[in-house]
């Protein structure tokens, strides 16, 4: 073994895990190469910056959108945010329940396509509810006790097992890509049917066990795991299922209306953000874990300083060190590797998070631009796709 191989294999932790604590011990060299980066991005708290996201950014946006491998010419699209700024978000999101028959070719096309880009992928699941009597509905309907019954029931285990093959497939054909997965989140909330008033602790801890514990035993070895509650609060950890199953601290929030934003118990919903970008931080330095903030937006963009005010300075440094310094709180040693908005819908008048052409808050977006926090695809060190950076080293 070279000199070379032995430095590679020190820095990047193969075959160990001295290094880097990765839920998969097996992980994919390429899902190792991702976790050290986001890692190594989350501590350069002086210097380094946050990767920009958007959900379904190259797949939707106003106007427009892909629906299956017919309309796939082999290039990406141009996304809204490109036709702002003229740069592409270097996180992209997608959602397995939007991925069919009718275009997973698409999809699979779209994310190798992506990835050779440089592009980081992270994937949720909206697995629709599931009942005994063999139909199903959508992830907001709670109704039943479906996570009681994939663990205490054993037929209908099987059948959920039946859902995750299909997930496990659907990776195999992206097989070399590495994802961040992000399953089961908002737990701490109640609209999905694995939320906090639809099973106990014990049953979602058990529920997110066997989802990792299965896709590994059938050969996925290309994710990383995000844990993203809704909110961070002194509820964030009730639901954890522990730091041997988990890579990212997330967190999903909204700010959705001008009405919702009043004071509770003295702190506006910025401050209590921002005092909660501040525990989301040193938790994860803590416990030596890769935090982002996985879900965020603010719907139709009603808020005239969304940007610069309760999107990027509450969790860049500067921002950071301020606000605990005033409040006398302990100031985080590192920030997030990236922050991901929702996606911009194809036609409705309001469900859109990001910017595109004539959107509201677009000057407020370039305000925040001109402090340069942000790096999109292409910048910030993802600018080589992690397969070729192996092909060169090897």
């Amino acid at each position: 073994m070279n000199i070379l191989r032995v430095v590679v294999l020190l820095v990047f932790g193969f075959g160990t895990q001295f290094a880097w604590s990765q839920v998969d011990v097996n992980a994919s060299p390429e899902a190792r190469a991702l976790y050290r980066k986001l890692f190594t991005l989350s501590r350069d708290y002086e210097n380094g910056k946050v990767v920009f996201g958007q959900q379904g950014a190259f797949h939707e946006g106003r106007g427009w959108s892909l629906n299956s491998d017919r309309d796939w010419t082999g290039r990406l699209p141009e996304t809204d945010l490109r036709k702002v700024m003229g740069k592409d978000p270097g996180v992209v999101g997608f959602d397995f329940s939007e991925i069919g028959s009718w275009n997973e070719s698409l999809f699979v096309e779209l994310i190798r396509a992506l990835h050779e880009k440089g592009a980081i992928i992270t994937l949720s699941w909206h697995m629709p509810n599931f009942f005994p009597d063999g139909t199903e509905t959508n992830a907001w309907d709670t109704n039943g006790n479906t996570v009681s019954l994939i663990r205490s029931d054993e037929a209908f285990r099987k059948r959920f097992l039946s859902k995750l093959d299909r997930l496990v497939s659907f990776l195999g054909r992206i097989k070399g890509v590495p994802v961040i997965f992000r399953p089961w989140h908002e737990q701490n909330y109640s609209w999905f049917w694995w939320g906090k008033s639809h099973c106990t602790r014990v049953e979602y801890s058990a529920l997110w066990k066997l989802t990792s514990e299965y896709l590994m035993s059938k050969g996925v070895h290309q994710l990383l795991y995000a844990y993203s509650p809704d909110t961070v609060g002194a509820d964030y950890f009730d639901r954890y299922p522990g730091d041997s199953l988990v890579d990212i601290l997330g967190v999903d929030t909204y700010f959705n209306s001008l009405a919702s934003n009043v004071y509770f118990l003295g702190l506006s919903p910025l401050d209590q953000w921002k005092r909660g970008v501040i525990q989301l931080m040193n938790a994860a330095e803590a416990r030596g874990k890769i935090p982002a903030i996985t879900e965020f937006g603010n719907e139709g963009l009603t808020y005239d300083r969304f940007w610069t005010d309760y999107f990027s300075w509450p969790i860049e440094r500067d921002g950071l060190r301020q606000f605990s310094r005033l409040h006398h709180l302990r100031e985080p040693k590192i920030k997030a590797a990236y922050a991901m908005v929702w996606r911009n819908d194809r036609n409705s008048p309001q469900h859109f998070f990001g910017p595109f052409p004539g959107a509201p808050g677009n000057s407020n977006f370039f305000e925040m631009l001109s402090k340069s926090v942000f790096s999109f695809l292409g910048e910030g060190g993802i600018e080589k796709n992690i397969r070729q950076c192996f092909r060169e080293l090897f």
